[in-house]
């Protein structure tokens, strides 16, 4: 049985949200309409 996919298809809008950054500033995924955007999550503490 194949797993089913929960990520958003192909040219699907994401869903609105807000990251803090490491130097505190808050980015919402509006701060970037109209240009590539990639999230990377690390895992673990610093």
């Amino acid at each position: 049985m194949p797993k089913k996919n929960k990520g958003l298809q192909r040219g699907k809008s994401i869903p609105p949200f807000q990251l803090d950054s490491v130097d505190e500033k808050a980015y919402s995924n509006s701060d970037f309409l109209g240009r590539p955007l990639l999230i990377y999550f690390l895992r673990g503490t610093f």
